[in-house]
């Protein structure tokens, strides 16, 4: 489990994060690294429950289920220190209520100054963008590869093209940036050099059609040769994922703050929850 803080300076990152009431231990106190945190253990001990709520503490929303707070506790809370770019420090809570059986904060949060990426433990992945200023999407395993529409009435707003239509785009664009930034995300996220059966770095191929599909299907190369995006082994689509979505975020949140006329973050909180 990791908590990485990708930040160009200092600031826009969880500093401290306290948990009072919920979860295994009746008190949790974290203090956190600037950069990158990692958590390890064995399971059942709390890592995804440590991420679901850094993850709340950031933006102000829950991934999926909120936290449950012990029976035994009166007043649960979750507390936390943001350290901003200005390197003002934000001091947030937020509190259960138990008559309302949700977790309510007491005062107007501020706007986060960083993009926040969530990689879920069940696959799903959740990405914040404080230029959009509203709810985090969502995406389910298939909606990263296949996009997001969201229907009212009869008017259809597509908030992500998909994985398989973003990487063709890219890689045929006259624009090179986007495809070459996400080459080498690709490669930083890459398992090592090929050894002990290791796959070695991964590199985007040429793209090809399988049967049954009328798109332009991605593919993959690595050490073992050059496959459909689709066929890929599951480890490799959670790697490939995570960098599409970091690349696409990234330029997503390059366009909605050219669209409200203020300059992009500078930041990247990346929360990977993942377990062998």
């Amino acid at each position: 489990m990791s908590i990485n803080q990708i930040s160009l300076k200092k600031g826009g990152t969880l500093s401290v994060l306290t948990i009072d009431g919920v979860g295994a231990a009746k008190t949790f106190h974290l203090e956190l690294a600037n950069r990158i945190n990692l958590f390890t253990g064995d399971n059942g001990l709390g890592k995804s429950f440590i991420l679901d709520c850094a993850w709340y503490a950031l933006s102000g929303h829950w991934s999926n289920l909120p936290a449950s707070p012990r029976e035994d506790v009166d007043e649960p809370k979750i507390s936390f220190l943001i350290e901003e770019q200005t390197k003002n420090i934000h001091k947030g809570q937020a509190f259960y209520n138990w008559k309302q059986q949700e977790w309510v904060s007491l005062e107007e949060r501020p706007t986060i100054s960083s993009v926040l990426i969530y990689a879920r433990v069940d696959g799903a992945f959740a990405v914040w963008d404080p230029a959009r200023g509203d709810k985090p999407l969502i995406f389910t395993r298939e909606e990263i590869w296949n996009g997001i529409q969201s229907k009212n009435g009869d008017k259809i707003t597509f908030l992500s093209n998909g994985l398989i239509a973003d990487w063709i785009h890219w890689q045929n664009s006259p624009e090179k940036e986007p495809f070459e930034t996400f080459r080498r995300v690709l490669k930083r996220l890459s398992p090592p050099e090929l050894e002990n059966g290791d796959i070695g770095i991964l590199e985007p191929g040429k793209p090809t059609r399988i049967a049954r599909d009328s798109r332009w299907m991605p593919t993959i190369k690595h050490a073992y040769g050059e496959i459909p995006l689709v066929y890929a082994s599951a480890g490799v689509q959670r790697i490939i994922a995570l960098a599409y979505l970091i690349v696409w975020a990234w330029e997503e949140h390059k366009a909605q703050s050219k669209l409200i006329r203020q300059p992009p973050k500078q930041k990247m909180v990346i929360l990977v929850d993942e377990t062998k």
